[in-house]
Parts: C-alpha cells; sequence; structure tokens
C-alpha cells in the first residue's frame, strides 16, 4: 500500500506566475512578510526532493520543510 505525505514548504521570495506549473498539485499562498508558502501531497520522497531541486535551480532560500501528515489512499472494494 502506497503512503502519500502531507508537506510545508516555505521559501523566501514570490514565485512568478509563470514558475507556478512546474510545482504540480501543491498549493502556492504569499505570505504577508514576502515569502512564499506552499501546500500540498507529495507521493514520496523523491517528488519531495524533485520539488527541493527546483527551488534550489531557480535561486530561492529555503526556510522550512514539514511533513504535517500521512494520508493513506482509499481503496474501493470491486
Amino acid at each position: 500500500m502506497d503512503f502519500t505525505c502531507l508537506y510545508q514548504i516555505q521559501v523566501r521570495g514570490l514565485l512568478s506566475p509563470t514558475i507556478l506549473d512546474n510545482f504540480g498539485e501543491l498549493n502556492l499562498y504569499a505570505l504577508s512578510n514576502g515569502d512564499t508558502l506552499m501546500l500540498g501531497a507529495l507521493p514520496d520522497e523523491a517528488a519531495l526532493h524533485d520539488i527541493l531541486n527546483l527551488l534550489r535551480n531557480i535561486g530561492l532560500s529555503l526556510i522550512k520543510v514539514e511533513r504535517l501528515d500521512t494520508i493513506e489512499p482509499i481503496h474501493t472494494v470491486s
């Protein structure tokens, strides 16, 4: 059974609308202090590392990464 983790990632600075598509299902929020908060479910740690590498490649400073919860997918009975 696969598990999905809910992550909260905070970076310094605001992301431009042209970059938003690179973050898939993560919701992005502009914070009042000028930082960006990213929140959403990622399927595994490899997906998390992909996001972190992308942030590094576009030059954003990482402030915080926090795993909030683990979500067990719902399986339907056939």
